[in-house]
């Protein structure tokens, strides 16, 4: 599976440029560049390895994730760790992959899955720990301190499903979708109160379905796929949820992590489609706000 994560380039005026980052067959990162606004994509080619290049160690599949964290741009994956040449990896590792390479905590093999989000002057990182159903737990990395918290504890979470962070600024809160391992549903957590409440009609969630959200004016846009492999969104405000819409005219989602970025009216999404498993090709669709 793909791993992309979009995010607005701050340094282009008006957000009319989004960085798309994902994982390459040769498990490197890679960017190409996207259109914020209503135009076309540039032609500008994607930075990504060459064929000749050394391999890289993100996972695929997997998933990855990106925000900003004091003016500079994070991107934060699951990576293989190094070892000598007779052994194996007992974990995978969280590592942040750009600007820099740099390990900030360890996980089960079982899970492969990141997210992240930020205040702006803060960052943390979310990813799953646990190797069987009822022990998958919740964790936290906090950028600015280094520490570890852990949520969750032998409770609901899908071994290995999709996560998606944000941050309220209202609440000040943290907040994070995951998929419930019984029914299948997807829930909402607050790590500031550590409490958990059901997303009401996301019944029809695909098994290990990906998630991606973003926040607006007050609104938040939570997006992930149905069984058939419809983008399905549900919009929360100050009432609370509401119910899940497929977004009408969009392709299905292949097996690729779903991402958005908000920026000029729309909610730009981005993953690989059935119809295109061509790497680095991604499906662009804009959602108006």
């Amino acid at each position: 599976m793909p791993a992309v994560a979009a995010i607005v380039n701050q340094a282009v005026p008006e957000g009319k440029s989004i960085n798309l980052f994902y994982n390459t067959e040769k498990a490197q990162l890679a960017v190409a560049y996207k259109s914020g606004a209503e135009g076309d994509d540039p032609d500008t080619a994607a930075w990504a390895a060459d064929a000749t290049d050394y391999a890289g160690h993100i996972f695929n599949p997997s998933s990855i994730a990106s925000d900003y964290y004091r003016g500079n741009q994070l991107v934060v994956a699951v990576t293989e760790p190094k070892t000598d040449c007779e052994s194996k990896p007992v974990g995978n590792q969280i590592s942040l992959v750009s600007p820099v390479y740099k390990k900030l905590a360890t996980t089960s093999l079982s899970n492969k899955t990141v997210s992240m989000c930020s205040s702006g002057h803060s960052a943390w990182v979310y990813y799953l720990d646990g190797t069987t159903k009822g022990q998958t737990r919740l964790k936290e990395y906090n950028i600015d301190t280094g520490n570890v918290a852990t949520f969750l504890q032998n409770q609901d979470v899908a071994l290995n499903c999709s996560l998606a962070a944000w941050y309220d600024p209202a609440g000040r809160a943290r907040m994070v979708v995951y998929q419930e391992f019984e029914e299948g549903h997807l829930k909402e957590f607050n790590a500031v109160t550590k409490q958990a409440w059901d997303i009401d009609g996301t019944g029809d969630a695909k098994d290990l379905t990906t998630v991606a959200v973003s926040c607006v004016n007050g609104k938040t846009y939570l997006y992930y796929t149905d069984s058939k492999n419809n983008v399905r969104r549900v919009i929360k405000d100050k009432d609370g949820w509401g119910g899940p819409r497929t977004v009408s005219g969009l392709p299905k989602v292949g097996t690729s992590q779903l991402t958005v970025a908000a920026s000029n009216g729309y909610n730009h999404l981005f993953y690989v489609s059935v119809e295109d498993t061509n790497p680095g090709n991604f499906q662009h669709a804009r959602d108006p706000l």
